[in-house]
């Protein structure tokens, strides 16, 4: 079983084989990592993060597979980057130089990392997250995205010494509380304007769940309609007032009275924000394949269209305002 812990002296060398390992690997074309060997990383890159207490490692069977710094110690290059999420420094928490030695790729050790990092900043009440990798790492970006993390913007620069590089730069924000709704954990969607109080779509979903009544639920619904299962009835026009903040495309699960159960779509992020009304029966859902929709077919209907105004207009002067800043 893999165990992260602080680092110790005794793990010097394991690490220093694993920046070789990752710097043979690139220099045959197996990786592109955007790394360089004898500039960075190298041994002074541990002894540095160790005399500082910051180095991390993942041990298995014994054995160092996998390194990381863990501060708060913001390069910079982050100076030049348009967060999406500000913070205090004492509030960021950053992860520098994760390696993971190439012969235990594969096997979530990257992913396992990146979970303790995030439960030591939890530990230490810092809830923004930031990172950065090479623009031309393709497999970082991707695995970072996939965890949840967005690309706050690219930085050009000389970075650790290494030239010409592109630097992005990535950030999450935890969460104090888990969320039931479909997708919300990679939920990163960016809005379109800048707004006080709506981040990405947890900060709507929440907000959201201050507003959404019977009366903007669905009609042929509405008897059935509680603040327990607030987002019943409420698909189509949540669904439509997120793509006017975050752009994107709605689509529609088929159901079996022949009306169709709406979520977003925004670029690689898809989120269902109002899942949560079909219980148990929400694991059953199929986000595959289905239709696009349309809000010129949907407010058609007059009353569906009344709803969506309503829930925009409740949405605009709730206590959390949308209000650009």
């Amino acid at each position: 079983m893999t165990q992260f812990r602080q680092a110790a002296q005794a793990d010097i060398d394991s690490i220093v084989q694993i920046y070789d390992a990752i710097h043979t690997a690139e220099e045959e074309g197996s990786a592109v990592i955007g790394w360089q060997r004898s500039i960075y990383p190298v041994r002074k890159t541990a002894e540095d993060a160790l005399s500082r207490g910051d180095l991390y490692v993942a041990e298995d069977a014994g054995k160092v597979i996998a390194s990381g710094i863990i501060n708060q110690i913001q390069v910079p290059e982050y100076a030049d980057c348009d967060w999406g999420y500000p913070a205090d420094e004492q509030q960021i928490m950053v992860l520098h130089t994760l390696t993971v030695h190439p012969s235990a790729g594969g096997k979530g050790t990257g992913a396992g990392f990146v979970a303790f990092y995030e439960q030591l900043a939890r530990e230490h009440g810092c809830l923004n997250l930031r990172m950065d990798t090479n623009v031309n790492n393709a497999k970082a970006r991707r695995f970072y995205k996939r965890l949840g993390y967005r690309e706050a913007g690219i930085v050009s620069c000389v970075f650790n010494g290494i030239p010409g590089v592109q630097l992005v730069c990535l950030e999450k924000q935890l969460r104090t509380k888990s969320y039931s709704f479909f997708g919300w954990q990679t939920a990163n969607a960016r809005p379109a304007a800048n707004l006080t109080a709506i981040h990405d779509p947890v900060d709507l979903y929440d907000v959201l769940s201050k507003v959404w009544c019977a009366e903007t639920c669905a009609p042929r619904m509405r008897d059935q309609w509680s603040p327990e299962n607030r987002t019943l009835g409420q698909c189509s026009i949540t669904a439509f007032l997120a793509q006017d903040l975050f752009g994107g495309k709605v689509y529609g699960i088929p159901l079996p009275d022949g009306s169709f159960h709406c979520y977003n779509v925004v670029g690689d992020c898809l989120f269902d924000l109002t899942s949560e009304q079909f219980g148990a029966d929400a694991a059953k859902l199929s986000y595959e394949k289905n239709p696009e929709q349309f809000r010129e077919v949907h407010f058609a209907k007059e009353e569906k269209r009344l709803r969506y105004e309503k829930l925009k207009a409740m949405l605009q002067y709730s206590p959390k305002s949308i209000s650009p800043k």
